[in-house]
């Protein structure tokens, strides 16, 4: 028995595991499969199916003028992120285990009658100097403890995301956004559509206002 219960042990591993690289390889596919569905603005919308059900993972892409400097210190910074994270209601810091590594707490507001979900969100990021680029990797956890579950919000524990910046020039980056994600629960057709177009669209579009009225 106790052999058993290490071999069901052993395989509840790798199968996470093997979920979490092909969640990461799907996110650093080239083009293939991305379909335009929003073009606006400088703004460009991709979406494509993923692994959950009734639910496409997204790709936004837009160039922005600043630097990967200063794209970096502002979105690095959680406390900021209701400022450009489109329906992000609530985002604060948990666990700072480096400066490039760290744990926050999120809330997306929903439309009535979806409940708001909330996540808890481990955040890294790789920098590559000689190249003059930087990817910020997003993975949802399943963390009660620090921050049990709250009876109106949904938990979303699957979600996987990833920000690409690149230098363009001094005074210019294109930036890459992606996720892909299980919402939990029911989600209206309507909203879901909506959701993979309208989030990481008005998200770029922040962005691209914060750093052109900055500059």
């Amino acid at each position: 028995m106790p052999r058993n219960i290490l071999e069901v042990r052993f395989i509840h591993i790798i199968t996470h595991c093997a979920i979490v690289l092909l969640s990461v390889l799907a996110l650093a596919s080239p083009s293939f499969g991305w379909e335009l569905v929003k073009d606006k603005e400088g703004i460009q919308i991709y979406t494509r199916d993923s692994r959950f059900e009734n639910f496409k993972m997204f790709k936004g892409e837009v160039e922005l003028d600043t630097s990967i400097d200063e794209a970096m210190a502002y979105l690095s910074q959680p406390a900021l992120a209701t400022d450009w994270l489109h329906d992000c209601s609530e985002s604060r810091l948990l666990t700072l285990h480096s400066p490039d590594h760290y744990v926050v707490y999120q809330v997306t507001s929903a439309p009535w009658p979806v409940n708001d979900r909330d996540y808890v969100l481990d955040i890294k990021i790789e920098r590559d100097h000689q190249k003059r680029s930087a990817d910020i990797y997003v993975q949802a956890l399943d963390d009660v403890k620090t921050v049990p579950r709250h009876k109106k919000l949904v938990r979303v524990t699957e979600l996987f995301g990833r920000w690409q910046l690149q230098t363009i020039s001094d005074k210019k980056i294109k930036l890459s956004y992606e996720t892909e994600a299980n919402p939990t629960g029911k989600i209206p057709a309507w909203l879901s559509n909506a959701f993979v177009i309208d989030q990481p669209f008005h998200t770029l579009q922040n962005l691209k206002l914060h750093f052109q009225n900055k500059g």
